[in-house]
């Protein structure tokens, strides 16, 4: 997740207006970390129903 927002932050520093394939992959980068942190929240509503059993 990191990784993605950091490599996104990366190319936003650069002339991504004017260029078209830089905003793709900001727009790339992005959802790979939504869905890590989708996949991380999981983890952690797992965890808790777990912790909760009868």
């Amino acid at each position: 997740m990191h990784k993605a927002t950091q490599r996104a932050y990366e190319i936003s520093r650069q002339t991504w207006i004017t260029d078209p394939a830089m905003l793709d992959e900001i727009i790339r980068q992005m959802q790979i970390a939504e869905q890590a942190s989708a996949e991380v929240m999981q983890y952690i509503d797992d965890m808790v129903e777990e912790k909760h059993e009868d």
